[in-house]
């Protein structure tokens, strides 16, 4: 089976699973692989270390749409979902759902109740209060959790353990993985792509506040900008600015956060399945013009049966600014 977490996405978590017994072959709404059933597969990834026996879970999913193959031997194969899809398919069903004046958490709870009856959920406690009219009815769900969630500064996701969540992500600072090159190096792979192309010539920040007539703009000029190569020019709008000063800051702001390379670095390493969203990990491949500090993105993890040796597997670092 292999599992993909994808920690800047929503839907972080997708697996595939394959199964060879025949009895395991789908039959009735009560089969465990029937996208009927309401079954969830919990996926556990356990390894011997020098310090004993390291577990964790590294996902549950809901299954559904099996294929089934029978050349002489059975062969099912089953999707493993983020249950943020079941979610965000499930809509209202119709219902108009008021939630003005709400706290966030009370909002999202009501979400969630509506789209996913019975699934576990966990919401950060807030006090942070929505605005007085806001029904949930006509809009994907994903785009009504999100919007409720940022009020707070939360994030919507799926944990380890199927729970959906929102909570604020404060990102780890103790070293979660040091990869540095040398004789104890793991690293087997290193991909690396900078990026230039998003480096602006100028940024244009406009006001789309409904108060402001006529819209104030602030521009921020990128004073590398005689290099020939700079030839982009970002326009944003902002809601919340609504004095040229502010559009100013937004422009500037926006600029010198893209005024930089980037670069974006995956790396083949043994099986870690207990990397976490943003783990802090030291990276250096001189050779490669990679160095410094990283934060986990993703990773994709290959799990065999009992008595096969495990795969490598592929971490995706955030991208992060070169200093070059």
């Amino acid at each position: 089976m292999r599992v993909d977490f994808d920690g800047d996405q929503a839907q972080a978590w997708s697996a595939d699973f394959a199964f060879t017994d025949p009895s395991m072959v789908p039959t009735t709404a009560q089969s465990w692989l029937d996208g009927r059933s309401g079954t969830r597969l919990r996926v556990w990834w356990r390894i011997l270390t020098p310090s004993g026996w390291m577990e964790r879970p590294v996902g549950t999913f809901v299954v559904e749409d099996p294929t089934v193959k029978d050349s002489g031997l059975v062969a099912i194969t089953v999707p493993g979902l983020d249950p943020l899809a079941i979610a965000r398919r499930g809509g209202y069903g119709g219902a108009v759902i008021p939630v003005g004046g709400m706290t966030v958490t009370d909002a999202l709870t009501a979400l969630f109740a509506a789209v996913v009856p019975g699934y576990p959920i966990s919401v950060e406690p807030s006090t942070v209060l929505l605005p007085a009219v806001f029904d949930l009815w006509e809009r994907d769900p994903a785009d009504d959790w999100r919007d409720i969630a940022d009020l707070a500064g939360m994030r919507v996701h799926t944990d380890r353990w199927g729970v959906i969540t929102a909570s604020r992500i404060l990102a780890p600072e103790t070293v979660a993985a040091d990869w540095q090159e040398g004789p104890d190096c793991p690293v087997t792979d290193l991909s690396v792509t900078t990026t230039t192309s998003s480096i602006p010539r100028r940024v244009v920040a406009i006001s789309s506040s409904p108060d402001v007539t006529p819209p104030v703009v602030g521009v921020w000029d990128n004073p590398t900008a005689d290099a020939q190569s700079l030839v982009t020019v970002t326009r944003i709008q902002s809601p919340t600015a609504t004095t040229a000063e502010a559009c100013e800051s937004v422009a500037r702001l926006t600029g010198e956060r893209w005024s930089r390379p980037t670069q974006a670095v995956t790396v083949t390493v043994p099986q870690r399945g207990d990397l976490d969203y943003q783990d802090l990990v030291l990276l250096r491949r001189a050779q490669a013009g990679v160095s410094g500090t990283f934060r986990v993105a993703g990773w994709d993890l290959t799990l065999r049966g009992r008595d096969v040796p495990p795969e490598p597997m592929t971490v995706r670092m955030m991208p992060r600014q070169w200093s070059a």
